[in-house]
Formats: C-alpha cells, sequence, structure tokens
C-alpha cells in the first residue's frame, strides 16, 4: 500500500481545528483503503457489529501507529475516527456501492501513484487516487474527503483521474466516485463529465495497470 502518512509532532501547541480534520482525514484514508483491500469478504464482517468495530479499531491503531511522535488527544482523535467510519458504513448507498463493486473486483489499486501535465502552468504534478478497483467490464475509482470543497476542486481532481486513465485505455469503461465522510455524499464523475478536461498526462506507473 502506497499510502504515507505525514508524520507531524501534534503538539498541544500545534493542535487546531483545521490540524485535527487533516490529521483525521489521513487516519480515515489509511484504514478505509486498508479494510476494503485486505478484508477479502468485507460484506460477511457486518454480520457481527461487534467483530467489525474490532477490525475497524485494528487498523485505526495501525494507522495511528505510523505516527511516530506523542500525539496530543489522541484517544478523543481515533474515537472521532471510529465514529465517522461505523458511521459511513451505516450508509444504505455507500454499502450496495463498495460491495457491488469488490464483489466485481479482479485487482484492486491503492495509492497508485501517476503524473499530470498542466499544458497551461507548464507544472508536473503527481496524482495518486485512493483506490481504484479494476473488473472484467469496467474500472472504478474512489476518492474520500472527510469534507467536501467547496470550490468544486475535488470533483476536478476526479475527472483529472479520469481522463488520465480514459487516455491510455480508451476502450475501457471508467467511472468514479467521490465519497465524502461528512455530511454524507457520494458523487459519480463519468466519462462524459470527465470529456472535457483537457489536461494532457504522463502515467509511467499507471500505464502497469495491466
Amino acid at each position: 500500500m502506497g499510502l504515507i502518512l505525514k508524520q507531524k509532532n501534534l503538539s498541544k501547541t500545534q493542535l487546531n481545528q483545521e490540524t485535527i480534520n487533516r490529521f483525521i482525514g489521513e487516519i480515515l484514508h489509511f484504514t478505509l483503503e486498508s479494510l476494503l483491500v485486505c478484508e477479502k469478504d468485507i460484506k460477511s464482517l457486518f454480520h457481527d457489529k461487534e467483530f467489525f468495530t474490532q477490525k475497524i479499531s485494528f487498523y485505526l491503531k495501525k494507522a495511528l501507529a505510523l505516527y511516530q511522535e506523542p500525539i496530543f488527544r489522541k484517544e478523543e482523535i481515533e474515537e472521532k475516527a471510529r465514529e465517522t467510519l461505523l458511521k459511513l458504513f451505516e450508509e444504505s448507498e455507500f454499502k450496495k456501492l463498495i460491495f457491488k463493486s469488490l464483489r466485481q473486483a479482479k485487482n484492486i489499486y491503492s495509492e497508485v501513484e501517476g503524473f499530470l501535465l498542466d499544458e497551461e502552468k507548464k507544472d508536473i504534478k503527481m496524482v495518486r487516487p485512493d483506490l481504484i478497483i479494476k473488473s472484467s467490464s469496467c474500472w472504478i475509482i474512489f476518492e474520500f474527503k472527510l469534507h467536501q470543497a467547496s470550490d468544486f476542486r475535488d470533483e476536478d481532481q476526479l475527472k483529472g483521474y479520469v481522463s488520465l486513465l480514459q487516455k491510455i485505455y480508451p476502450d475501457v469503461n471508467i467511472s468514479a466516485y467521490l465519497i465524502v465522510l461528512e455530511p454524507f455524499n457520494i458523487i459519480e464523475i463519468t466519462k462524459k463529465d470527465a470529456s472535457s478536461y483537457t489536461n494532457s498526462c504522463q502515467l509511467s506507473l499507471f500505464e502497469n495497470l495491466n
């Protein structure tokens, strides 16, 4: 798994709400991706809610363990992340989408890196979709956000991902979903939505997804 958590010293003097939200977002990314990639039959976990909660706690603790520095208000942050994840998996729309995607999955890629060339700014930036699920009939990209940005940059980010992969694999049906955790929302990005995205790309790593 390619996720790298930013190991900052979360001391009392540094900790504000923006920092807490960013930290929780990183933990949620790691935990969700670990859960979806490592648990082969995640649907069966729901038969025992207590066991499912234990699984979430296990992956949360793994995420927190990646931070080498002391974490101020660690228990509070861990509990907030746990509650957020449990609430997400109570959403029927999310469960239906993720279970269907995982059931059809042949391969699952987490934090795959690629490179996007902005022709207007003459700048190259790295892109890293949270999760790509490849089935025999389609590819599905998932991007997880704790909160949705107000300027549509999250949607533009997903359009870029779809556009990048579509240029390399023009015959593949590719769609993407922005999963917003608070407040819960799912936004779908289709091939048609991404067709107006004009940036060209260099995707040496994405080309290995076959």
